[in-house]
């Protein structure tokens, strides 16, 4: 029996499980630097979901492409299995960036930084080539606010200071 879920369910089970989350790498500079290379850190933006049952995550990987992988993680009173659904490619990040919009409530400010990068941005770039300056510092911006969303809110209702 297939089951076909809307996207309105999925807006709302990714308001309350899921997450968009951006780095910036710096994995290889040392070696590129040492070899005399031009280098550019890796900005990357990937969206997520997990749940310790995977049918709705298969429904998110039928929508919008990605990965649906089990982890098994040990915890004191045995071990606990939690299934992960993830996209990180710009066209597939546009994608859910266009289905999900004006669906989602609580992660709505975390999707229009999403936009900004999926619809202004040509190369999904992933520190293989160099990014004019402009550009890199617009990618290391969205970033930023991101990860300033993803802190926890405190007592006074601000968000915890990035240092």
């Amino acid at each position: 029996m297939m089951i076909t879920i809307s996207l309105d369910y999925l807006a709302g089970f990714f308001d309350g499980e899921g997450t968009i989350t951006g780095s910036v790498e710096n994995r290889g500079a040392t070696r590129a630097r040492k070899k005399g290379w031009r280098y550019t850190p890796a900005i990357g933006f990937v969206a997520s979901a997990c749940q310790s049952d995977p049918k709705v995550l298969y429904e998110f990987q039928t929508q919008f492409g990605g990965t649906v992988s089990k982890r098994i993680d040990d915890r004191q009173w045995g071990k606990s299995a939690s299934w992960y659904w993830k996209i990180s490619g710009r066209l597939q990040l546009q994608r859910f960036v266009e289905a999900m919009e004006g669906r989602l409530i609580v992660k709505q400010a975390h999707l229009q930084l999403l936009r900004q990068y999926t619809h202004h941005t040509v190369s999904g770039h992933q520190g293989r080539l160099r990014l004019p300056i402009e550009e890199f510092q617009r990618r290391t911006e969205i970033v930023r606010q991101i990860q300033m969303l993803n802190r926890p809110l405190q007592r006074d209702g601000r968000r915890r200071l990035i240092r």
